[in-house]
């Protein structure tokens, strides 16, 4: 296993690195599965994208009553936001917001891109005392964050995994067939059993690292 954002994790696809993917991008994995380079491409699981940041909130981002208020709260008070800023499907979702409103957040001079994976990125944030776009799993497990969840919405904010082969067209090395195999357990009521109970009594009350896909 090659733990990498989605961006670098399909350019290894194409590139016949890999024998399939997991990852959470729809729209790109859509662009790839066009390609030709993904096949079989299954939803298996989904959490939440929010917006966490200090509690003392500067930007006022807990009266929001959508992600791109919130986002236009941050961008208008000059308040530290940190990106990820590596093509993550976690960036993807952030820059798709920024593109809605239209705005550049590189011109917010508190707006700084870390490159980093979400869990550093959140502890960069949390020493910086900045906003930033997280996944529900990583926050939840991230250890000693002083951060709060300040905009969470489920409608607008879904976060979908799904699993993809690599078309074996692609190089001779590609080992569709166990990818395949692969595929069957991920999408067994026996791992979408796990999936739902995934990190059952390690996160708060209420809260639920991943949801089944199911037949989505």
């Amino acid at each position: 296993t090659i733990a990498v954002g989605t961006g670098e994790a399909l350019k290894n696809a194409a590139q016949g690195n890999a024998d399939a993917i997991f990852v959470h991008d729809p729209e790109k994995e859509q662009e790839y599965v066009r390609k030709g380079i993904l096949k079989d491409r299954t939803p298996i699981a989904k959490n939440y994208f929010l917006i966490a940041g200090p509690a003392a909130d500067p930007a006022g981002v807990r009266k929001a009553k959508e992600p791109e208020e919130a986002f236009e709260k941050i961008f208008k008070t000059g308040a530290f936001f940190a990106s990820r800023g590596d093509k993550s499907g976690t960036h993807s979702k952030e820059r798709k917001i920024w593109n809605s409103l239209d705005i550049d957040p590189l011109r917010n001079p508190a707006y700084f891109e870390t490159g980093q994976g979400m869990g550093e990125t959140l502890r960069i944030a949390s020493e910086r005392q900045a906003y930033t776009l997280t996944d529900l799993a990583t926050f939840l497990t991230t250890k000693n964050l002083k951060l709060e969840v300040l905009f969470k919405d489920g409608s607008e904010l879904e976060n979908l995994y799904s699993f993809s082969t690599i078309n074996p067209d692609i190089s001779s090395k590609i080992n569709y067939h166990d990818a395949k195999k692969l595929l069957e357990y991920l999408t067994s009521s026996k791992a979408q059993e796990i999936i739902a109970n995934f990190g059952s009594g390690k996160v708060p009350a209420g809260w639920q690292l991943f949801e089944p896909a199911g037949n989505l």
